[in-house]
């Protein structure tokens, strides 16, 4: 018996040296990336031919009637707007955003590690209130109107995972009682809690001839939001990279768009 244990460990040892991958890969991903990573400033912007609280109304509904906890709305006279510098910073740190992401996606650590990060824009460097404002500034304006709604909504995702573990016992053959080793099927399954948050700012100045409609989507993980430094795990790759958050953020501006073209 002595040597038939031996010959399964050494299967079993086999079995877990060719189970592995042959390079550890990337275990852990950057959590920073939202939904202006794809959409960039421009891309995250409509309008309307309501005044601002109606405008602000609307979206209220709209994300009320979609599922999204409305967590809170504020009044202001605050419009965002592009500098050429807001743009130069969008254009270096999306092509970082990007890279990176491509990295991940090929499971390629090296690649990420080499990237050039250097040479950041003069615009990176001006103050701003946000991290999530590197691509646009905020102003105030002197004779115009403007709404923040913040939101929020669930989206935690169940994860099964399979593998074997092995099983010991023992078998009576009427002379002998032997030890038998086999490996048996096992699932288990665990929640993931995420988020994704919303952020959509409504403003019109007087002389503008539109309502202006900004919205930004960031994801959340157990109650820790995006930002630049945080990290996760690889396996969620899929749900944080901001890909979910551009298509909750496109739904939103087509809202946005297809009243207008229907004038309400």
């Amino acid at each position: 018996m002595g040597k038939r244990f031996k010959r399964w460990l050494a299967s079993a040892s086999l079995i877990l040296v060719f189970s592995s991958p042959a390079t550890a890969g990337i275990d852990r991903i950057d959590f920073k990336y939202t939904s202006m990573t794809h959409l960039g400033f421009s891309g995250s912007l409509a309008s309307i031919d309501l005044d601002s609280k109606e405008t602000m109304d609307l979206i209220a509904n709209q994300l009320r009637s979609s599922g999204v906890t409305v967590t809170g709305i504020s009044e202001g006279q605050v419009r965002f707007v592009q500098t050429e510098g807001d743009k130069a910073c969008e254009n270096w740190s999306n092509s970082i955003f990007r890279a990176e992401l491509a990295a991940f996606a090929e499971n390629k650590p090296k690649d990420y590690k080499r990237l050039n990060r250097s040479g950041q824009p003069v615009g990176c460097s001006v103050p701003k209130a946000s991290w999530i404002q590197y691509a646009y500034s905020a102003q105030k304006m002197e004779r115009g109107r403007s709404f923040t709604i913040n939101g929020v909504v669930d989206r935690s995702v169940t994860f099964n995972q399979g593998g074997v573990r092995p099983s010991f016992g023992t078998i009576f053959n009427g002379y002998n009682i032997a030890n038998i080793v086999t490996m048996v099927p096992t699932n288990s399954s665990f929640v993931a809690n995420f988020q994704t948050m919303f952020i959509v700012h409504v403003w019109r100045d007087e002389h503008d001839e539109k309502t202006s409609v900004f919205v930004l989507a960031l994801p959340k993980s157990d109650g820790v939001e995006a930002s630049p430094g945080r990290s996760i795990g690889s396996i969620y790759r899929p749900y944080i990279d901001g890909r979910i958050e551009q298509t909750a953020a496109q739904n939103i501006l087509s809202f946005v768009t297809q009243k207008a073209i229907m004038g309400k």
